[in-house]
C-alpha cells in the first residue's frame, strides 16, 4: 500500500461505509486525527486476499500486526510532519490521541476477519493493549477452563489471551468467526451453552458477519488515565452507558 504524505490525508480523508450483511466488507478507508503535538493516520484496503488467508489462522492472529500485512496501518508524524512510526494494524473505525499526548486509540467496529476491535499503543509506537470485543462472551471459572482445555487441546492455542477476571468471575470470548471449525461443535456447544453478554456493556450487538457495535460511534467519549500499575480506557457504549477497560502495565 502506497503511504500517502501528511498534508495529502489530511487534506483529503475518505471514509470506508459498512454495507449490508449480503456483502461482504470490503472498504478501502482513512480515518484521521489530531493533536496539539501530533496528526496520526490510519488506513486500510479491506479488499486485500491476504486477509481471509491470515483470519482463519485463529491461533496466530498477531500476524496482522506483523509485516504480513501491508493492506492496513497506523502512522503518526509530530508537528513538523516527520514520521514518529508506520506500524501495521487490524481495520480501525475511531482514531484518538489522548489530549496529553501519551497514547493513541484505535477502535473498531468491522468484525469480518478483523482480529481486533480496540488497540492501544503509546505515541512512540509500543504497542501497549489489543483486544478482540465481542457482544458476548462465554461465563466460565477458571477450574473449568482448564478442565476444557484438557478436553479440548485445541482451543487451548485459541483462547490464549481471551480469558478475563471481572468482579471474580471468569469470562472467555470464544465467539470467533470460524472457531467451530477448528475446535469442533462439542467443544463449541460447551461454550455457546455458557454464553452471557459481555461483562462490558450488556448492548453491545453485531451483525451476521461484518459489524460489532459496541462504542457510541457518534461521540465514543475517550478517555485514559494510568496509574503506577494500570492503564484504564473509558468510553461510551452504543446506548451511552460508561465503559471502563482497565489492564495491568506491562
Amino acid at each position: 500500500m502506497k503511504h500517502l504524505s501528511f498534508l495529502l490525508i489530511f487534506a483529503f480523508v475518505f471514509c470506508g461505509r459498512l454495507t449490508a450483511d449480503f456483502t461482504a466488507y470490503n472498504a478501502k478507508s482513512t480515518i484521521s486525527a489530531v493533536s496539539s503535538n501530533f496528526g496520526v493516520v490510519h488506513m486500510h484496503d479491506w479488499s486485500s486476499e491476504k486477509i481471509p488467508a491470515l483470519f482463519s489462522d485463529l491461533a496466530n492472529h498477531e500476524a496482522f500486526l506483523t509485516d504480513a500485512n501491508d493492506f492496513s496501518f497506523i502512522q503518526l508524524f509530530d508537528a513538523n510532519q516527520k514520521s514518529v512510526f508506520l506500524k501495521p494494524s487490524p481495520a480501525l473505525t475511531v482514531i484518538w490521541i489522548s489530549p496529553d499526548s501519551k497514547f493513541i486509540v484505535g477502535l473498531s467496529n468491522i468484525m469480518l476477519n478483523n482480529p481486533y476491535q480496540l488497540m492501544i499503543w503509546r505515541i512512540d509506537g509500543t504497542l501497549v493493549y489489543k483486544k478482540h470485543i465481542s457482544p458476548s462472551v462465554a461465563k466460565i471459572s477458571p477450574k473449568d477452563l482448564e478442565e476444557f482445555y484438557q478436553k479440548y487441546p485445541a482451543a487451548k492455542a485459541i483462547f490464549r489471551d481471551r480469558y478475563m477476571m471481572r468482579s471474580g468471575v471468569g469470562y472467555l470470548d470464544y465467539d470467533i468467526v470460524g472457531v467451530s471449525n477448528v475446535i469442533g461443535n462439542e467443544a463449541w456447544h460447551y461454550l455457546d451453552d455458557r454464553d452471557t453478554p459481555n461483562p462490558y456493556s450488556d448492548d453491545f450487538w453485531s451483525s451476521a458477519t461484518n459489524q460489532i457495535n459496541w462504542f457510541d460511534d457518534k461521540n465514543p467519549d475517550l478517555a485514559i488515565t494510568e496509574t503506577a500499575n494500570t492503564i484504564r480506557l473509558s468510553l461510551r457504549s452504543p446506548s451511552g452507558k460508561p465503559v471502563q477497560i482497565a489492564f495491568p502495565k506491562k
